[in-house]
């Protein structure tokens, strides 16, 4: 009989029948009978978005951008230079964070140890003075600075290619005002002397050897080059004389130095990268050694190490999507009058850089 009755009251509160507790408490919350409508049911789930629409086939364009347009362009990288050197030269100033740590004497430690005296079981008294520390240890991260001679220093069109960051009081080097800066930073290039020993018979004679102020400037003076490896950027360079000084054995004169600067495309996408080489005659200037050669694959092989760090990071690859996404886009406006939407790939290959793309 109370399921009638309870039905009934629901009819007349206008509450969905769910326990006698739930009727009660609508009566005694609506006295009069004007309860509260029931809420909404929840919200259905929203419509799944349009899928994005494909792009128009008929807009996709591929064309191959001649070496002569290309090599025009790349004024953007004139001023970029690097130096290797552990004698003459601009010294240029690097940051980085390092953790300082700080011992200090502990003013309480003769306390913390005779109150343990106190305690009754040994172990436990032990464990005690073991707390005790005579010294206590406080760790920050402090903004250092440091100079050196061999570094990559980009120009300002690569600059402006790249992102901006945010330089404050917090970040290193700290910037007061804040300001904003470019993201693409100077690089530093760890090309280490040489410096090895060689035994003959009984004696043995220890050589090391320092670049002399090499130097490498983008500039007009470019033999730009395009293959499947890559777009290669040959770099006349200049150096000290003599280009390498060495104790104990004859110093080393390079001539026609060069950096090669190799950007490499991949099969798809604009994830592009870049290295860069030595190249140049070596002799000594005095008796052939046999250290010579040992010298020359030391020295081209850790700057090219060095300059593969410096070249990749995720900021200069980013510059140079940048970079290769405006000559394609000056190409399309100068050459075929048409507006660049979406740059696809960029590949190398003998003649020039072929470019996918969409049009607007």
């Amino acid at each position: 009989m109370k399921k009638p009755a309870i039905a009934v009251i629901s009819i007349l509160i206008g509450c969905q029948p769910l326990d006698v507790s739930t009727y009660v408490a609508a009566e005694q919350n609506c006295p009069d009978g004007d309860c509260p409508p029931p809420p909404d049911d929840p919200p259905d789930d929203p419509p799944p978005e349009d899928p994005p629409t494909p792009p128009d086939p008929a807009k996709r364009r591929e064309q191959l951008i001649s070496l002569d347009y290309v090599s025009l362009q790349l004024v953007a990288l004139y001023g970029t230079t690097i130096q290797l050197s552990h004698l003459g030269g601009e010294d240029l100033e690097f940051h980085n964070v390092q953790q300082v740590c700080e011992t200090t004497p502990r003013p309480d430690a003769e306390e913390c140890r005779e109150a343990c005296m106190e305690l009754d079981l040994p172990r436990a008294r032990t464990q005690c003075l073991q707390s005790c520390s005579q010294t206590t240890t406080t760790c920050s991260n402090v903004c250092s600075a440091w100079e050196t001679r061999s570094w990559l220093r980009w120009g300002a069109g690569a600059l402006q290619a790249s992102g901006h960051t945010s330089c404050n009081m917090t970040t290193c080097p700290a910037c007061a005002p804040a300001t904003e800066v470019p993201s693409l930073r100077d690089r530093p290039l760890p090309v280490p002397a040489f410096d090895k020993s060689y035994t003959v018979g009984p004696l043995t004679y220890a050589f090391y050897c320092r670049v002399n102020q090499w130097t490498f400037t983008i500039d007009n003076h470019l033999t730009v080059a395009s293959s499947a490896a890559g777009l290669a950027i040959t770099i006349p360079g200049d150096t000290g004389d003599p280009a390498v000084v060495c104790d104990n054995a004859p110093d080393v004169a390079v001539d026609n130095l060069k950096a090669q600067l190799t950007f490499r495309f991949p099969t798809t996408g604009m994830g592009i990268g870049a290295d860069a080489t030595l190249l140049g005659d070596w002799h000594l200037l005095g008796p052939v050694f046999d250290f010579l050669a040992d010298l020359r694959t030391a020295v081209e092989t850790r700057s090219r190490e060095a300059a593969h760090d410096a070249l990749n990071t995720v900021d200069a690859r980013a510059a140079y999507r940048s970079l290769f996404t405006k000559i394609v886009d000056r190409y399309v406006s100068d050459v075929t009058h048409e507006r660049l939407d979406n740059l696809l790939n960029v590949s190398a290959e003998a003649g020039g850089l072929r470019v996918r793309y969409y049009v607007k």
